[in-house]
């Protein structure tokens, strides 16, 4: 499977290094074609809201950079992994902007999804939105605040739900390897 990773740069916690090497090390032991972009904030423009990907530049944004090449890495992966430190239960500015910025994948139309309005597609097909938080002092609030975002972003880009994994320590991480392991293939058995 084609397996597209992102993560943020700026966190070097310890937690966070192995999360990203051990995630990126599984994927590939496994056979997956993975193409993995560390980004910092300063790697990408911030949306400016101007409705370019919609108008002037259909499916595509006005500013180009990093962001030109992970949305076409996007749309082409069958599962999308975003690497994320949970705080406040939200992600961290350098995710938050990469979704953000991926605002040409959808249309500016909307639809009723559940009783809410979200986006209509662009495309036929659409990735599987795969979330890893983490971090070691997550209040459960925290993460019901993050699962609850990751779902919310998840039905905005054609997901049904966002498949969170969150973890605290290290000893977790094995753990949320095989869960995620598994989720993969019931993916592939539906594809």
């Amino acid at each position: 499977m084609k397996v597209l990773v992102i993560s943020d740069a700026s966190d070097t916690s310890k937690l966070g290094m192995k999360i990203k090497q051990e995630l990126k090390d599984f994927l590939q032991k496994n056979g997956h074609k993975v193409s993995v972009y560390d980004i910092q904030t300063q790697d990408m423009h911030h949306c400016v809201g101007c409705f370019g990907c919609w108008i002037k530049t259909p499916g595509e944004c006005v500013y180009k950079d990093i962001s030109t090449d992970i949305n076409k890495e996007y749309i082409g992966s069958n599962i999308a992994i975003f690497v994320s430190p949970v705080k406040y239960g939200c992600y961290t500015p350098a995710i938050r902007r990469t979704l953000d910025r991926m605002l040409p994948n959808i249309l500016p139309f909307f639809k009723k999804v559940n009783g809410e309005m979200h986006h209509a597609p662009r495309y036929k097909k659409y990735p599987r939105f795969v979330v890893f938080g983490y971090g070691e002092d997550i209040t459960s609030d925290e993460e019901d605040t993050f699962r609850s975002l990751c779902d919310a972003n998840a039905m905005n880009f054609q997901v049904r739900k966002a498949q969170t994994y969150i973890c605290r320590n290290e000893t977790e991480l094995e753990g949320r390897l095989n869960s995620l392991d598994k989720y993969i293939r019931s993916v592939r058995c539906n594809e």
